[in-house]
């Protein structure tokens, strides 16, 4: 469970990277995925923490193609 600080943490496309096995391409396309909820600053994507996670277990049992 994550904690209410790490929820709000801002991942970028650096941290998809490390965390689960993507490529650069491969993060970036899952940042821009509908139904992904990543925002965008400027040119570059992110995504909380908290968000990443909900997503994730709601992906569980599924396949994910991007």
């Amino acid at each position: 469970m994550l904690d209410k600080y790490d929820y709000y943490r801002i991942l970028t496309v650096k941290d998809l990277m490390e965390i689960g096995p993507l490529s650069r391409d491969k993060a970036y396309a899952l940042m821009r995925t509908k139904g992904f909820p990543s925002f965008k600053i400027g040119r570059n994507y992110y995504v909380l923490a908290g968000k990443y996670k909900e997503w994730m277990e709601s992906c569980t049992g599924r396949s994910i193609t991007i």
